[in-house]
């Protein structure tokens, strides 16, 4: 499931996904829901946030250019996204690994 995870930033849907690979979405839902216990869509989501949190901590790029590199064209609903995921806007969580992170010997 690694080709849906380096493809979870592109626009190319778990459809277009599934027949690239040569499955029905169905097949497809199966074999990810067994290996990682989530689903096609659930699986892009949290590889999108993962790499989001990353930029966040990394960069100072602005929300809307980070909610674009993962995969979102809308930053608002990247960010209610975010905040429904994490329990804090993309902004907040930002301030707040800063803030650990300049507190730690890193």
């Amino acid at each position: 499931m690694q080709g849906l995870r380096n493809q979870a930033y592109s626009s190319v849907s778990v459809e277009a996904y599934a027949k690239s690979v040569g499955m029905s979405q169905s097949m497809l839902r199966r074999k990810i829901l067994s290996s990682t216990g989530l689903t096609p869509k659930e699986l892009v989501m949290q590889q999108r946030l993962s790499r989001a949190q990353n930029l966040l901590v990394e960069t100072d790029l602005p929300i809307h250019h980070i909610a674009e590199r993962v995969g979102y064209e809308d930053a608002g609903h990247f960010s209610r996204l975010f905040v429904r995921r994490l329990g804090m806007s993309p902004l907040a969580f930002r301030r707040e690994q800063r803030g650990t992170l300049e507190g730690s010997d890193r």
